[in-house]
């Protein structure tokens, strides 16, 4: 059950744009622990507010393709506040 989980996910990942399944895959797939700015200052080039859009973006439509919710805290827009996680 869990195999076929993550096979789904990993399935729904690749149907991602492809700046969406880059910045999943490096920062949440890859064997290493990578942190968010490493996957947005060298892998993707961008600023910190465009990658937090962006990465909450990819979160909402895999959370549509696997059918769950995605719970949002008061005040957030997606676009997260600090500059560094």
């Amino acid at each position: 059950m869990r195999r076929r989980f993550i096979d789904k996910v990993d399935r729904c990942v690749q149907r991602l744009p492809e700046i969406e399944c880059k910045l999943i895959k490096l920062r949440y797939m890859d064997d290493d622990y990578v942190f968010d700015y490493n996957v947005y200052e060298d892998e993707l080039g961008r600023g910190y507010e465009a990658y937090a859009k962006r990465r909450w973006r990819a979160f909402e439509r895999l959370a549509g393709m696997l059918k769950i919710g995605i719970l949002k805290e008061k005040g957030d827009d997606g676009g997260g506040s600090s500059g560094r996680e």
